[in-house]
């Protein structure tokens, strides 16, 4: 088993989710497989998450929606990206954002 991340309250937002998705598969080729359905399945984007954010996305108390919110506004994202690291990066990113802006927490399993 595996790292994986899950927004909170994504029921009545997957759509939004799948927008997300779709624009990472666009930009970079490919994207996280969960993303569409509001969750991050890959150890790759847990790390892009933790460069980005510097906190810990093997939290066992996960990430409120406050923190969330706060974390996503603060996050720095790399300006350039290896096309090897550009669906991670990109499916992290889009992951965080669209939590913050539905409103939700994220909780961590592996």
């Amino acid at each position: 088993m595996g790292w994986d991340g899950y927004a909170n309250r994504s029921r009545g937002n997957i759509r939004k989710f799948k927008k997300a998705a779709e624009a990472v598969k666009s930009a970079a080729g490919a994207v996280d497989g969960m993303l569409e359905r509001g969750a991050l399945d890959c150890s790759a984007c847990a790390m892009a998450l933790e460069a980005a954010t510097g906190a810990s996305c093997w939290d066992d108390d996960g990430w409120d929606a406050k923190k969330v919110r706060r974390l996503a506004a603060s996050a720095t994202w790399p300006s350039e990206l290896a096309t090897k690291d550009a669906w991670a990066v990109l499916s992290a990113k889009a992951f965080l954002e669209t939590c913050a802006e539905i409103g939700t927490g994220i909780h961590f399993s592996w």
